[in-house]
């Protein structure tokens, strides 16, 4: 598994996760400014005329200046409180509203089975043993449907439930 390297702006504010391809593109095109951190991978190059190997070192931290900007975000993270506005503290197995302390994430397709932690694989759920095998039940016959799902907070003066 090769190792992600953090990108910080120069004022040392986190962008992005890089992954060692883009960090040595940084590093060759004298990008990154300054570093932090031990090095995570060292990329080995081609062989030059006086017969030496190249090769370059990546730090687990870098900063780095120049044209390059922080990839624009198009979601939101994926917050528990985040989630709960959405889904509006509602279960989706039984649609009833429930305080934030027993509701809980959970996965449509388990990231056990290969799925992700993205808000188009997340509903809410009610956090009780009781619920679980009739939602497990429930859980396996819900078609949702193949789309992106929008992140529209609440507005202000709307209640949520719970």
């Amino acid at each position: 598994m090769h190792a992600q390297i953090l990108r910080l702006n120069l004022a040392g504010q986190p962008l992005e996760w890089l992954s060692w391809e883009e960090a040595a593109c940084l590093y060759v095109r004298d990008l990154v400014t300054w570093t932090l951190g031990g090095i995570v991978q060292t990329v080995h190059g081609g062989i030059n005329r006086q017969g030496e190997r190249s090769k370059l070192d990546l730090a687990a931290i870098i900063a780095c200046g120049g044209e390059r900007l922080a990839r624009p975000r198009t979601r939101p993270p994926l917050t528990n409180r985040a989630l709960f506005a959405r889904d509006r503290h509602l279960c989706l197995y039984c649609g009833n509203g429930f305080p934030i302390r027993e509701l809980t994430r959970d996965h449509v397709h388990p990231v056990s089975k290969g799925g992700r932690d993205i808000w188009e694989n997340v509903v809410l759920y009610l956090n009780c043993v009781k619920v679980l095998p009739v939602a497990l039940f429930l859980k396996n016959r819900i078609v949702l449907p193949n789309v992106r799902v929008s992140y529209f907070p609440l507005q202000k003066g709307e209640a949520s439930p719970g």
